[in-house]
């Protein structure tokens, strides 16, 4: 084989490689910047993205150009040391490569299809960014799964998960109420989208309580207004009793138990 086919053979498979790695961190930057991370976090994820994108960008580029040979002594390293950061260069991205996969495998739409195999890879995957990312993170996980599992109408597992962040934010983040707060007012539009009514009330309530007692709302503040609103409708429209007055009874009065009845009266009260 010659050294132009080989070349251009080798800098395919390396641009294939490094779009592939941009392709999943870009998906796992993505996915965590819309469940929760931010700040410092979001920007180390973002550093291996740009990183990877850009060495495909080039790879891609000198793929397309003609074959040249570059020698590692114009930029002053030996070629041990050019074959060594290459090396570096395409190991770095396989942790990155299997925690994609790994995550995919638990949060993705595709995989939460409600399979006890499912379930566990769910949990596998929160309690693995518990530990990474800290408790928010699992309990923005924990609801992202409720609300999938919610939109495919698989309504006892969408209880369940946000079950668990309700309890991973009473368990680990109570000096931070709001968290709490969030995760009642979720299960209550679960159950409202579920016709859970009674569930809903409930929830609603709760998360009344704690935005008043907890997180020192007053009335005029918008949740405390919008709590007040929904709870106020679903205990008219749905937990009211409902009186049909379509349906009337009659009663047939038989005369002469009308006159039996009067001759009892005279003789007991002359």
């Amino acid at each position: 084989m010659s050294f132009e086919r080989k070349r251009r053979l080798s800098l395919g498979l390396t641009s294939a490689y490094f779009l592939t790695s941009a392709l999943i961190m870009g998906y796992i930057v993505s996915y965590h910047a819309l469940i929760s991370c931010c700040g410092v976090v979001l920007l180390a994820l973002t550093a291996p993205l740009i990183l990877y994108g850009v060495l495909a960008h080039f790879s891609i580029k000198d793929f397309r150009s003609n074959a040249s040979f570059v020698d590692p002594a114009d930029f002053g390293i030996s070629i041990g040391t050019a074959k060594f950061i290459r090396a570096l260069a395409l190991l770095l991205p396989l942790p990155l490569l299997a925690y994609g996969l790994f995550f995919a495998s638990g949060l993705s739409v595709i995989a939460l299809d409600g399979s006890p195999a499912s379930i566990a890879r769910t949990y596998a995957v929160v309690s693995f960014d518990e530990k990474v990312f800290g408790h928010r993170m699992a309990q923005r996980e924990l609801r992202r799964a409720a609300r999938v599992y919610a939109r495919q109408h698989n309504y006892p597992l969408a209880y369940q998960f946000i079950a668990a962040a309700i309890y991973c934010a009473e368990e680990h983040n109570p000096h931070k109420p709001t968290r709490s707060l969030d995760m009642h007012y979720e299960a209550g539009k679960i159950a409202a989208r579920a016709g859970d009514w009674s569930m809903a009330e409930a929830e609603f309530s709760v998360a009344l309580h704690v935005a008043k007692d907890s997180c020192g709302c007053d009335e005029d503040s918008r949740i405390v207004k919008r709590l007040t609103k929904r709870i106020s409708e679903i205990r008219k429209e749905h937990l009211t009793p409902v009186v049909d007055h379509s349906c009337s009874i009659t009663f047939e009065i038989d005369p002469q138990s009308i006159k039996a009845f009067k001759i009892i009266s005279e003789k007991n009260y002359p």
